[in-house]
C-alpha cells in the first residue's frame, strides 16, 4: 500500500508487556516504527529492517487439500492370485478333457439316450473350458497390474469352472477376494491410478 509516498506493508508483532499478536501496518522505508497495542494500549517500538533469514511465509486461510503422489511398494497379492488363476485353468481344462475321454470309452452303445448323454456331456465339458479361459484372461490383467474389473470379472466368472471336487470354485474365490483387496494396485488406462 502506498500513502504519502511511503509505503506500507502488513506485519504481525507480539506486544512484549501482555504477549497479545496483532497484525498492524508499517512504513516500509522506516527503520524503526512506534506502535500501540491495541490491547494494553502500551508503546513501544519495531526495528522494521531485518535481515531475510529472520523472516518467515505465514499463510492466511483455511489450509488447501492436495494430492501428493508418492511411490508405493508393490505387494505379491497380484501374482499370488496369478497363480491360483492359472491352477484354476488347468484344473478346468483337465477336467473338460477328462469328461471327454471318460465318454469316448464309456460310450459303444449306439441308444439315442446315449447320444444324448454323450452331447450333453460334451457340451459340459465345452462350457468349463469357456469359464476356464475367463481365469486366463484375468491372469493377463493381473501379471500388467492393469485393467481392475478385467481382473475382477475374469475371476469372478472363473468360479464357474469347477473342476475336480470344485477345486477350480475355491481358487477362484480366493483369487477374486486376493484382487479385490489388491485393487490400489492397478491402473486405468483412463484415468492412471485407481483409488
Amino acid at each position: 500500500m502506498k500513502g504519502n509516498g511511503e509505503q506500507k506493508v502488513k506485519a504481525s508483532t507480539i506486544c512484549p508487556k501482555c504477549k497479545s499478536e496483532f497484525i498492524l501496518e508499517l512504513t516500509e522505508d522506516k527503520k524503526v516504527n512506534d506502535v500501540i497495542c491495541p490491547e494494553c494500549l502500551n508503546k513501544f517500538s519495531i526495528d522494521t529492517k531485518c535481515e531475510s533469514k529472520e523472516l518467515d511465509w505465514q499463510e492466511y486461510g483455511e489450509p488447501r487439500k492436495t494430492i501428493l503422489s508418492c511411490i508405493k511398494p508393490r505387494s505379491n497379492k497380484p501374482l499370488i492370485a496369478v497363480i491360483l488363476l492359472v491352477c484354476v485353468f488347468l484344473i478346468g481344462i483337465s477336467t473338460a478333457v477328462s469328461y471327454v475321454v471318460f465318454i469316448q470309452t464309456t460310450s459303444y452303445a449306439i441308444s439315442f439316450m446315449d447320444f444324448f448323454k454323450d452331447n450333453i456331456n460334451v457340451a459340459h465339458s465345452i462350457i468349463i473350458v469357456i469359464f476356464s479361459i475367463f481365469a486366463l484372461i484375468a491372469v493377463f490383467a493381473c501379471i500388467k497390474r492393469k485393467y481392475f474389473g478385467l481382473a475382477i470379472v475374469g475371476s469372478f466368472i472363473a468360479i464357474f469352472s469347477f473342476g475336480f471336487f470344485f477345486i477350480g470354485s475355491i481358487l477362484s474365490i480366493i483369487a477374486f477376494v486376493i484382487i479385490y483387496r489388491s485393487r490400489d494396485e492397478f491402473e486405468d488406462e483412463k484415468k492412471g491410478k485407481i483409488f
